[in-house]
């Protein structure tokens, strides 16, 4: 039976997570609880989308009316009685506390080929050597004999992950193999910049399970190379360029996100960024994302000239429409307008970053702060936490009377960056941009 038949002649409101937006063609409703968006073209329900927005205190569930069922099934409707702020914080514990895949983020070094000019690391000669490596092997193993976790998901991150190529491929293999034992499931994907993800490597990569990768091309060739230099000073867009040709010309299953990260000079060129990006990577394997350029911690910082959130604003939704009407995927889109979207890693209770020295760690942006290391993994597999440390970055923050009354709270519940309220920063959204960029977005995705 569907739930929708258990409310037949009862009382509907509605939700206050619900958009609906005026278009061009007519309507779209969208709501952030449920990802939902629906088109509304048709005359007859034009007019009944439109009494939505003034008259939503007398809507009865029946079983005949199709609109009003679409609706409901879609979240667009919901209980009268239903408190929905309770509700959503009902639906996180119940989807992620129950998650049992241990989320693992590897820094395998803290070195890199390249240096952005907006990188916020240290790069040193330190490596994940076979000892970190078989401790967390034994971790896993033990995790899953104790029925803790069913399955694992690898996330390479440096550093360049792929700087001791081998190590990691040798560690791939045994944790893939470990899966295959104990029946759990296995995933692995790479935050790369993509130089040493070479044909060679990438054809093993996809043998051990690695199909998941994020590689940064900042525009077009000029701009890229201005921004993401090798150490001696030299352009990559070349060879990434070439190793990104190469994967489309296979018939993997894979899935790459290109990030740009952008400023004014690279909006400016962003049709032609993406029109070369549209004639030569137009393949379902492929989705676009996008952040602007931040100052976050780094020794160029000073050299850094970041938007204003109106700035910031006006170019998200620029960047969408260019997106759109070339038909290219966005993942900023399809993944920020879903529930839970914009949710921090740090938050989840199965989410953890390991530094190359097996330091348990929270964030990833915060890889050299003392708050940051929550705990330490021992020889024996077993990490040892700081407790007082780790509470600070799991403490629920959508208490604020902001979130309880904002719109788009389904998709971060509060908990978009938590990095900041670790550290006892005062909480501070501006949700009404967030609302604007969002609806401006779905509307481009829609039109």
């Amino acid at each position: 039976m569907k739930i929708c038949e258990t409310m037949i002649g009862k009382r509907l409101k509605l939700s206050k997570y619900a958009f609906i937006i005026e278009s061009g063609f007519g309507y779209i409703i969208y709501s952030s609880a449920t990802g939902a968006i629906i088109k509304i073209s048709e005359k007859q329900y034009e007019d009944r989308t439109r009494a939505l927005l003034t008259d939503c205190d007398d809507i009865i569930m029946d079983e005949d009316d199709d609109y009003i069922r679409v609706l409901f099934d879609s979240g667009i409707l919901v209980p009268y009685d239903r408190d929905e702020y309770s509700y959503q914080r009902f639906l996180y514990e119940q989807i992620f506390a129950g998650d049992r895949v241990l989320k693992l983020t590897l820094l395998t070094t803290r070195q890199c080929n390249l240096r952005c000019i907006y990188c916020y690391e240290k790069h040193k000669d330190e490596y994940m050597n076979d000892e970190i490596f078989g401790d967390i092997i034994t971790m896993i193993e033990k995790y899953f004999k104790n029925r803790v976790y069913n399955g694992v998901s690898i996330s390479l991150f440096g550093g360049e992950p792929f700087c001791n190529f081998d190590d990691v491929y040798k560690f791939l293999l045994e944790v893939q193999k470990i899966c295959k034992e104990n029946n759990c499931s296995f995933a692995c994907e790479a935050t790369t910049n993509g130089v040493l993800v070479t044909p060679d490597r990438f054809e093993k990569l996809i043998r051990v399970g690695c199909t998941n990768y994020q590689i940064s091309v900042d525009g077009v060739k000029e701009t890229h190379d201005k921004h993401r230099v090798r150490v001696d000073g030299s352009g990559s867009w070349d060879i990434i360029m070439s190793n990104l040709k190469y994967m489309k010309k296979t018939a993997h299953i894979f899935k790459v996100i290109i990030r740009t990260n952008f400023d004014e000079e690279i909006i400016e060129r962003a049709e032609e960024f993406y029109r070369y990006v549209k004639d030569n990577f137009d393949d379902d394997r492929f989705t676009i994302y996008y952040e602007n350029i931040k100052k976050l911690g780094g020794e160029n910082d000073k050299k850094l000239t970041p938007m204003s959130t109106v700035e910031k604003m006006v170019a998200n939704i620029s960047i969408s429409e260019l997106l759109e009407r070339n038909n290219l995927k966005c993942e900023l889109t399809e993944s920020r307008s879903q529930p839970f979207g914009q949710m921090c890693p740090a938050i989840k209770h199965n989410s953890y970053v390991v530094d190359c020295d097996g330091t348990i760690m929270k964030c990833t942006l915060s890889i050299d702060d003392e708050i940051n290391k929550v705990g330490k993994i021992t020889d024996e597999g077993n990490i040892v936490f700081d407790y007082d440390r780790l509470s600070k970055w799991m403490i629920p923050n959508c208490e604020h009377a902001e979130c309880r009354e904002c719109k788009i709270l389904p998709l971060c519940l509060g908990r978009n960056c938590v990095n900041s309220v670790a550290h006892g920063n005062d909480f501070y959204c501006n949700y009404t941009a967030h609302e604007i960029e969002l609806e401006e977005m779905i509307k481009n995705k829609i039109n």
